[in-house]
Formats: structure tokens, sequence, C-alpha cells
């Protein structure tokens, strides 16, 4: 009789062994699959922000700078950066939401001169470049 329960006890043994490694490999896999989820998400709003996003210089006058957003996202124009000849240069804009088509003016801290270039970035790192004539 000792045999038997022996063996009972052993199968008992084992099947709580083996739920209890299944129970620790679906915590693991349950919140390495969050992490890498989460981690998924953050990374992949610069690079759709990047592919959807653009604007364009339409018309320089002096100082006055007008852009036009072309891509398929909203830029915030109080963000929008400009650079003559690579130097950053000071940017007057309005705090608006520019919708896909819709532009507006700028006011560039400085004048850029004939065959300077002009240099526009939103808020994804997308922007456009001009020579000025």
């Amino acid at each position: 009789m000792k045999k038997g329960v022996s063996t009972i006890i052993a199968e008992i043994l084992i099947l709580a062994l083996s739920i209890g490694l299944l129970a620790s490999f679906y915590v693991f896999y349950q919140d390495s699959t969050e992490r890498v989820m989460k981690g998924a998400e953050e990374n992949d709003k610069p690079f759709v922000c990047e592919r959807s996003s653009n604007i364009v210089i339409d018309s320089v006058n002096g100082s006055l700078v007008f852009v036009k957003n072309t891509g398929g996202s909203i830029i915030n124009a109080s963000r929008i950066s400009a650079y003559i000849e690579g130097l950053p240069v000071s940017v007057s804009a309005p705090d608006v939401l520019l919708k896909p088509g819709e532009g507006v003016n700028l006011t560039i801290g400085t004048t850029p001169a004939s065959g300077d270039s002009l240099k526009i970035i939103g808020d994804c790192n997308s922007g456009d470049e001009i020579y000025i004539r």
C-alpha cells in the first residue's frame, strides 16, 4: 500500500510543479508583452508624425513668410522654427493649429538676403527649404 500512495503523491507534486511553472511563465509573458507594446506605441509616434507631416514655404515677402500644411497631420504653428543659412532665427507665429491644407503667416526676426537659404521646420522635423531670389 505504501507504493500506491507514493505514486499518487508524486503525481500530485509533478502536477503542482507544472501548474506553478505555467503560472510563472504566463506572468512573465504578460508583463513582457505589455512592455513591448507600450514601447512600440511610443516609438511609433515620431515615425507616424514624420511620415504624415509636411509644411512648405508658399511665399516670402521680406520677413513675412507664408507657410502651408501640405501633410496629413495637424501642426502647431507656434512650434515652427526658421533657419537662415543654417542659423536659427526668431519666429513670431500665432498660436494656432494648422489642419491639412491650411496656411499661416510667420514673421521671422531677420529678413533673408538674396541668395540666402531659408529653412522652416515644424513639429515633426519636417519642413521646407528655399533659396531667396
